[in-house]
């Protein structure tokens, strides 16, 4: 009887505990995160000729499909900006392979597909106003340049924003198909509206309305029709990317000759003094006149050493300070920047909304080179 009772009680534990094994089911994998989920349900409609890998091409179109909103765009735009890394190269985009990417740990070899997603969603979704101007005219305190290179661009937007808002605003004229022709000094073009994609890698404005995107959109157009048509971008945007000539952006902006000011004399060592201070003099003389008649001028960087200033990129001179003997700059980027320390060469300068101010003998020192619009042109208007 007692061995039928310690059978009884062995079975009964025998059922209640769990039974554990080398065979036991694996642990359910970790959820997919919203980006990976948005592509999945999106990937079969991108990739147009269904071989399972999303070309760049296909990427492109997706891109200016303005169908393509929201959360869905924020991934195509984290895409694009991993496809234009130069850090590493990105394999095939295949689901497997972006997922693989998208659930490894952050590293300095891989696209980091969660930051860059949460990054383009914020911007999509923080842009409430899609209207042309929102507070009647652009300002420049609203614009930050996004996540391309088109500092050399934006300059000379820059540049005649702080000249003449006004003038800024006649360019854009909204057609009757919704299309936006923007009305530049050597030519009109049409562009439509901005995606949410393109919103998502183009510039920031503040909640001041879309109009620095649509004239993103609208140089990006005329930059890629200008290359040989085997060279020509999918997405006009791409034109713009990756620098240029800030010179012939004024000049096709104003439709005006500019001409070139070179600061190589201040930091060659075999510039004599008295040349130097030619050279100082002959700019000063420059800047003085173009100050006075309200022409365009832009600058530019290489490797500057002073702490605030952004190498080999483009800004818009503003205005010369003759009594100070000072220029006054804006940074594309509308940065904000305080020294720690005295400003100056050594520790910088201080800098709102991208807008400092720099003595004339120490901007030749970091910066290699300005241009001005023509005072014929501008007394021509």
């Amino acid at each position: 009887m007692n061995r039928l009772r310690v059978f009884l009680l062995l079975a009964i534990v025998w059922i209640i505990l769990p039974v554990t094994s080398s065979r036991a089911e694996p642990a359910a994998d970790k959820e997919d995160s919203p980006f990976i989920q948005t592509l999945a349900a999106q990937f079969s409609k991108w990739d147009k000729d269904h071989d399972q890998t999303l070309s760049l091409h296909e990427l492109d179109t997706a891109i200016e499909d303005p169908a393509n909103t929201g959360p869905a765009a924020a991934a195509l735009a984290a895409l694009k900006r991993a496809s234009r890394a130069t850090n590493y190269t990105l394999p095939a985009l295949t689901m497997m392979n972006i997922r693989e990417l998208a659930n490894s740990p952050p590293a300095t070899n891989r696209p980091n597909f969660q930051r860059l997603y949460g990054e383009c969603l914020r911007r999509i979704t923080g842009v409430k106003h899609r209207e042309l101007f929102v507070s009647g005219l652009p300002q420049l305190s609203t614009v930050h340049q996004g996540r391309i290179g088109d500092c050399f661009c934006l300059a000379p937007l820059g540049a005649m924003i702080h000249r003449n808002p006004d003038e800024v605003a006649s360019l854009f004229s909204t057609e009757e198909d919704g299309r936006v022709r923007i009305s530049f000094g050597s030519g009109p073009v049409s562009v439509a509206p901005p995606t949410d994609a393109e919103l998502a890698i183009t510039s920031g404005n503040t909640q001041d309305g879309v109009w620095v995107n649509l004239y993103e959109k609208a140089i990006s157009e005329v930059r890629n029709l200008e290359r040989p048509l085997n060279k020509r971008a999918d997405l006009a945007i791409d034109a713009i990317a990756s620098g240029g000539s800030a010179s012939k952006i004024m000049s096709y902006l104003t439709g005006h000759k500019v001409s070139g000011f070179s600061f190589r004399f201040a930091t060659n060592a075999d510039t004599s003094s008295a040349a130097r201070e030619i050279k100082l003099a002959a700019l000063r003389l420059g800047l003085a006149e173009a100050t006075e008649q309200k022409r365009l001028m832009v600058c530019t960087t290489q490797k500057p050493t002073t702490p605030g200033i952004t190498p080999k990129h483009a800004y818009a001179l503003l205005s010369y300070d003759q009594k100070n003997d000072t220029v006054e700059l804006w940074n594309p980027h509308g940065n904000r920047f305080n020294p720690k320390g005295p400003p100056g060469l050594t520790n910088g300068y201080p800098t709102r909304n991208g807008v400092f101010t720099i003595p004339v003998t120490e901007f030749v020192q970091q910066f290699t080179g300005m241009t001005f619009e023509l005072a014929s042109a501008v007394a021509s208007k």
